[in-house]
């Protein structure tokens, strides 16, 4: 049957726009030569519902969300982590920039995919091959572009809201949090 995606958000920083009207031109283009890009991904999986989130962030500013939830059998919450780190390569197509996840055997993979160019057998679960082959394709293909692991619920902003829009993409609900 496969997954289905009941819903898929992408919304520029609002917040950003009016900061933007803020400051100088010169000052934002300081901010944006000054500041890799960074992107903080999270998955989440409630029974066969599952949330994912990537967080595009540079500096001190978020600059773009994107939010997407699947329903189906195969829904595992390392399912959810892969998918939110590929759909940031996929939609964030910057020749450098550094991916976060709190998954820390996510970050140890692509590392291994980067060294092997390749998946290493003894390294996939097997339900997840099929999303694995598909991360050592954007992985090798990309080489300015790091996974690396930031702990969870640990403060950091990015990640905090990573985690709260995949959750709630999981849960089924609609409106953004606030705060």
């Amino acid at each position: 049957m496969g997954l289905k995606l009941l819903s898929n958000v992408i919304r520029p920083c609002h917040g950003m726009i009016r900061f933007a009207d803020l400051i100088s031109t010169e000052t934002q283009q300081q901010i944006y030569e000054d500041f890799p890009y960074e992107v903080y991904t999270d998955g989440s999986a409630c029974d066969e519902s599952g949330g994912i989130a990537a967080v595009l962030v540079k500096g001190n500013f978020i600059l773009r969300e994107i939010s997407q939830r699947f329903i189906g059998p195969e829904v595992t919450n390392v399912r959810m982590e892969v998918m939110a780190v590929l759909v940031a390569l996929r939609e964030f197509k910057y020749p450098q920039m550094t991916i976060y996840s709190d998954y820390q055997l996510l970050s140890q993979g692509c590392e291994l995919l980067r060294r092997h160019e390749r998946v290493p057998d003894y390294y996939i679960q097997y339900k997840n091959a099929d999303l694995w082959y598909e991360l050592a394709t954007e992985i090798v293909a990309r080489p300015g572009v790091t996974v690396q692991w930031v702990e969870g619920h640990s403060g950091r902003p990015g990640n905090t809201l990573a985690n709260r829009l995949a959750l709630r993409q999981a849960r089924g609900l609609e409106h953004y949090p606030t705060s």
